[in-house]
């Protein structure tokens, strides 16, 4: 939610979400997935 929450602050963006993806050094690490405003 913390990582959502500043994705979020950027005007261009529409959507965001962030999940855990599985890595070999961090064990886990973050993945964002954004969707843009139109036109952006």
């Amino acid at each position: 939610v913390e990582i959502e929450n500043v994705l979020y602050q950027h005007p261009d963006i529409n959507e965001a979400a962030v999940v855990a993806m599985d890595d070999e050094t961090w064990g886990e690490v973050p993945c964002a997935f954004v969707d843009l405003k139109t036109g952006k």
